[in-house]
């Protein structure tokens, strides 16, 4: 039997898979807090250079800008993978509740061995 998907959407799904592992880890946490500090000490470096030369404040702005980019476009990333992975989930459920279908499915096998 071939797969319906094609080999982008398998990849795609593998990703998905992927991505949802290692977001639900420890690790990755630790990742994105020390993420999360780097963008508050480029903010309070950029803040704290209040009087210093323009040159400076541009680099120090630009540096903030570069870390707190990074860190909401990884969010973005995970967090619409994980409404993606909601909405693959719920395509997935049956339209008939399980019982029904062990039910019916019960009933299918007792007709058959009989």
């Amino acid at each position: 039997m071939s797969n319906p998907l094609t080999q982008a959407e398998l990849e795609h799904l593998a990703e998905v898979r992927e991505v949802y592992q290692t977001v639900n880890t420890a690790g990755w946490r630790r990742i994105l807090e020390q993420m999360q500090r780097f963008v508050d000490e480029a903010q309070e470096d950029m803040i704290g250079a209040m009087y210093a030369a323009d040159a400076v404040k541009a680099g120090l702005q630009t540096r903030w800008q570069q870390r707190i980019s990074m860190l909401r476009g990884v969010k973005k990333y995970i967090a619409d993978l994980e409404d993606e992975r909601v909405q693959l989930l719920e395509e997935a459920k049956p339209s008939v509740p399980r019982e029904e279908m062990n039910a019916e499915r019960s009933e299918a096998v007792g007709e058959w061995t009989n």
